[in-house]
């Protein structure tokens, strides 16, 4: 994270930012406290900086048990590609990476018995991820030259622990994440093994989810929330907007040309979300992301004030 933090340093360095001082409210405006000053970032430099705009609104508190695991692919969703007979390879198609369907020709095989050549053709629609097939080789019927995945669909494989066992069960929602994907639809928990690891002492559990993004792919690690309890709220915010500036959690709303911090009351939280008792409303907007980088800013503009 050292050079992530040092990277958006310089990268602030180089966005042109002002800081604006405003008035002083009154003790009874307790709806605007904490609105005194705000920083000047136009929407560009927000992307550049990692900062998001956002809505509050209703959403959930979760509860849950933490898993890890892996992404693998589904069952019935893997194909592998043999020739029918033994033979030689006189032309490939396709390669790594490349989308098919069925019919769609991989390589061809002359036949050692009778000389024909045959098309392979997978029986699945989806990527190639693994080409073994070499012009020229002689292959046979158990030679495995393509393998073809439907990756629009996957499993997390997650490792559940003796002490959760008995809070884990089929048709839990899961929340899973991945470092290199901004989101990942929520999935399923489909199966949860009978059998306990000797080694780990762990139980494997299944998560179906559909996987639109290319992010995801069978071998990646992923970070798992089963979740056990969800209270629905009338308002939260997401919990990287959070900043605690002079001792009381605060968010930056976008006002003008200005984000400007707003103190808040929260209540419950989750690692993704926080619930708001005081401060906002539904529908207001305010900044999410790298917003140490805001708080940041205004520190700084509160020493040129004391000079």
């Amino acid at each position: 994270m050292r050079w992530l933090y040092g990277y958006l340093v310089i990268c602030l360095m180089l966005v042109p930012t002002s800081i604006v001082a405003g008035e002083e409210h009154g003790d009874g405006d307790d709806e605007r406290e904490g609105s005194q000053s705000g920083v000047e970032i136009s929407e560009e430099n927000l992307e550049r900086l990692g900062l998001r705009m956002n809505e509050a609104g209703q959403g959930n508190i979760v509860q849950g048990i933490a898993a890890t695991g892996r992404i693998v692919p589904v069952d019935g969703r893997l194909a592998n590609v043999s020739p029918r007979f033994t033979g030689v390879v006189t032309q490939v198609s396709a390669n790594v990476g490349d989308h098919v369907k069925p019919g769609s020709p991989l390589a061809v095989v002359q036949s050692n018995q009778n000389l024909q050549p045959f098309t392979l053709t997978p029986a699945i629609a989806g990527i190639v991820i693994k080409r073994s097939a070499t012009l020229g080789e002689v292959v046979t019927e158990t030679s495995v030259l393509f393998v073809v995945a439907d990756l629009s669909e996957l499993w997390a494989e997650l490792a559940v622990y003796g002490q959760d066992v008995a809070k884990v069960h089929i048709g839990q929602k899961v929340i899973l994440s991945v470092a290199s994907c901004a989101s990942i639809p929520e999935g399923t928990l489909v199966f949860l093994s009978p059998v306990t690891d000797e080694k780990t002492q762990s139980r494997i559990a299944r998560v179906h989810f559909r996987s639109p993004d290319s992010c995801l792919s069978p071998g990646i690690f992923v970070d798992a929330k089963i979740i056990t309890e969800a209270t629905q709220v009338p308002l939260v915010v997401q919990a990287d907007a959070l900043q605690q500036i002079n001792g009381r959690p605060t968010v930056f709303l976008q006002e003008g040309e200005y984000l400007r911090p707003q103190a808040i009351v929260v209540g419950r939280a989750d690692a993704q979300t926080v619930e708001v008792l005081q401060g906002l409303t539904v529908g207001t907007r305010y900044v999410t992301g790298n917003t140490f980088i805001l708080k940041a800013e205004l520190g700084k503009g509160e020493v040129a004030d004391e000079d």
